[in-house]
């Protein structure tokens, strides 16, 4: 049974990250900071007579009013680099696919649209796909900048081939949807350590009298003994591609079935 299932584990550990905000940009700023403090301090050893104010003030004038201006330039450049990069993110379920080195080369979108990317990730399966949520910025060039990558749970439904259906733990369902080639759906459920496993199981094919066929799938889900503590959300795809030479479009449906804290529910959409 456990064959089933897939970790709730996350293979690509968020490693590439969104742009860093101007708070976080320690080089530049530590430099210049640096040496406004260190004005401030021979400032602070000037007595406060007239003559020494005088010489403060062209001190001040002299050194501390450029770099503020060079401050004031920096931080403003920042802000309008991070703003525009910010406000031009799109969210999106996809799958990135990597070539003969195992490098990250091309972001594929659920609408059939291909980007290439001008970041990477290395390592991993050569020419293979990886389902992924992400954030990216499409740039003039037309090539994705990818930020905030995640590993998206979506094992290939297994056929239980005339077995009994699998005991699987409610949740909660917030949404669900298809796509060409996958059936995606977000979930909260209950948990405490996060060692839940996820599966999809195939549990037959309804045959009717016209023709229409009626594909049964299900999600597998297993506390594997965690406790019920917190209420976490998860993005799970379900793929459908595999049924694509047993699903004839505008004629047969998908069924999906998942047991939730209401009771088990079932949802039908057309065949892609």
């Amino acid at each position: 049974m456990l064959s089933f299932f897939s970790k709730s584990g996350d293979f690509l550990e968020d490693i590439i990250e969104l742009p860093k905000r101007t708070s976080d940009f320690p080089e530049k700023i530590s430099d210049i900071s640096e040496k406004t403090r260190h004005f401030s301090e021979e400032i602070r050893h000037i007595s406060y007579n007239t003559s020494q104010l005088v010489v403060m003030k062209r001190y001040l004038l002299k050194y501390c009013s450029p770099i503020l201006i060079i401050l004031s330039l920096f931080f403003a450049s920042c802000a309008d680099d991070e703003h525009e990069t910010l406000d031009n993110l799109i969210a999106a379920l996809a799958e990135v696919s990597t070539n003969s080195d195992g490098r990250i080369v091309s972001l594929d979108l659920d609408n059939g649209v291909s980007y290439k990317v001008t970041n990477t990730i290395s390592k991993l399966t050569p020419d293979s796909a990886y389902r992924v949520s992400l954030l990216y910025v499409l740039g003039p060039d037309k090539r994705a900048t990818m930020y905030n990558l995640h590993s998206v749970i979506s094992p290939k439904a297994k056929d239980l081939k005339g077995a009994p259906n699998p005991h699987t733990n409610p949740l909660d369902l917030v949404s669900i949807w298809p796509t060409k080639k996958y059936l995606n759906l977000t979930v909260d459920y209950q948990s405490g350590d996060e060692n839940h496993l996820w599966g999809f199981a195939q549990t037959g094919l309804d045959l009717f009298a016209d023709g229409h066929q009626v594909l049964n799938l299900e999600l597998v889900h297993s506390q594997n003994g965690d406790e019920l503590y917190y209420t976490r959300r998860r993005i799970l795809s379900c793929p459908i591609y595999p049924f694509a030479d047993l699903l004839t479009t505008g004629r047969d449906s998908i069924r999906f079935t998942l047991n939730t804290f209401k009771g088990v529910r079932s949802y039908t959409f057309a065949a892609p």
